[in-house]
């Protein structure tokens, strides 16, 4: 391998790596868009918004490094929006 590709894989590799640990997903099922935001590869913040008839309800959720969120946990202080 030449120096030049090496260089360009770890500059991939690095940008691969970062995203996994501090990037975040969005999901989206009808009115419902949910965010799931990493740190240091768990998630520890989620987003979540309902848009219905041009009213936006939105709704932040922090989870200590410690306990992440896991899936099947609920999503809201209520569990109301899924």
């Amino acid at each position: 391998m030449s120096r030049r590709t090496r260089s360009i894989a770890g500059v991939v590799v690095l940008l691969a790596l970062g995203w996994w640990l501090f990037g975040f997903t969005t999901y989206r099922e009808g009115p419902y868009t949910t965010q799931h935001f990493r740190r240091w590869g768990r998630v520890t913040r989620i987003d979540i918004s309902a848009n219905d008839d041009r009213k936006i309800a939105r709704e932040r959720i922090y989870y200590t490094w410690s306990e992440p969120y896991e899936p099947g946990d609920p999503t809201t202080s209520c569990s109301t929006i899924p």
